[in-house]
């Protein structure tokens, strides 16, 4: 498990977490988290700053392995416009992608 504090985007309204920042984000904590970089992550969308909200993205190894992950929006602080964010890597990868089976 690992945490990581996001600035928040948006003019007026609900305050979000975009996909680039959820990203960059989970990136460094990742990183933190293995000792190691990973080649790639991916987050398929931006996150509303309010506690309890998720999104599920995913990690790519250098390797090609793949595995996904939970960020969960812990706390919003209006005044700072920050979020904590919890970061939940899951136990087991991904199984590889298929290749082009049937044609």
């Amino acid at each position: 498990m690992a945490g990581a504090v996001l600035a928040t985007g948006g003019c007026g309204g609900d305050p979000f977490l975009s996909q680039q920042e959820l990203e960059k984000q989970s990136f460094r904590a990742l990183t933190e988290m293995a000792g190691e970089s990973p080649a790639k992550v991916e987050c398929p969308e931006r996150l509303k700053a309010e506690v309890g909200q998720t999104t599920r993205c995913v990690l790519t190894a250098k390797d090609g392995g793949q595995i996904g992950y939970t960020i969960t929006v812990k706390s919003y602080d209006e005044d700072s416009n920050n979020a904590q964010m919890d970061i939940q890597v899951d136990e087991t990868p991904m199984p590889p992608a298929q290749g082009n089976a049937g044609t």
